[in-house]
């Protein structure tokens, strides 16, 4: 993408040119939108053909179920308060942990759980060629970058999303051992395949 095109955004319409694609993202998705955020793998195959699909190199990133699950709960009670790029430096909020364990199992028999299993399953297999994980992302980005020769610049990596969570909300202090079985449950594919398992002595 042309650098005079490019900025900067966490909400942003989609693009479609000669340099790629990068889909819609924001609150209110056009009728006439082809490609958005979150699409899943098997839509995405569908827009571009089988042939262009087998000659990409195809990755995404995935995260821990444990933190995931947390980090959605967080998100999902502060999202009206549009807590976007804030530096590390920020002041977040302390949790009351007794309270917070308790809505957090509530937010997980309720739902929505931040599955997103079709986003790299086709057909019940993994149809991607690699995986970045949030727990090393710069570092996989970097391999990636290595692997389709691009350039890699570590201050280039933005933070969205982030200061919902608070700084007290660890895996040892919210998780119960139901809630803990609940997660294993709706992500037990993930835990598997990806080799995850519960942090002990998280902090």
């Amino acid at each position: 993408m042309p650098g005079n095109e490019w900025s900067l955004r966490h909400h942003r319409e989609e693009y479609v040119s000669d340099f790629g694609i990068v889909g819609f993202r924001g609150p209110k998705r056009p009728e006439s939108c082809v490609y958005w955020n979150h699409m899943p793998a098997a839509w995405i195959r569908d827009k571009v053909g089988n042939e262009v699909w087998e000659k990409y190199f195809k990755f995404c990133v995935i995260r821990n179920p444990y933190e995931k699950a947390i980090s959605a709960f967080y998100f999902r009670r502060a999202k009206n308060a549009s807590v976007l790029m804030v530096p590390p430096s920020h002041d977040m909020k302390i949790a009351d942990l007794d309270s917070d364990r308790i809505e957090f199992e509530k937010y997980l028999l309720r739902g929505p759980l931040p599955i997103d299993r079709d986003k790299y399953i086709i057909d019940g297999k993994f149809c991607l060629n690699d995986i970045i994980r949030y727990e090393r992302l710069a570092t996989d980005i970097e391999r990636v970058c290595v692997r389709i020769g691009i350039p890699w610049d570590s201050s280039l990596l933005p933070s969205f999303k982030v200061g919902t969570r608070p700084k007290n909300a660890s895996l040892d202090n919210i998780y119960t051992d139901k809630s803990r079985k609940i997660v294993e449950s709706a992500f037990s594919f993930e835990l598997k395949y990806f080799n995850y398992s519960f942090p002990i002595g998280n902090s």
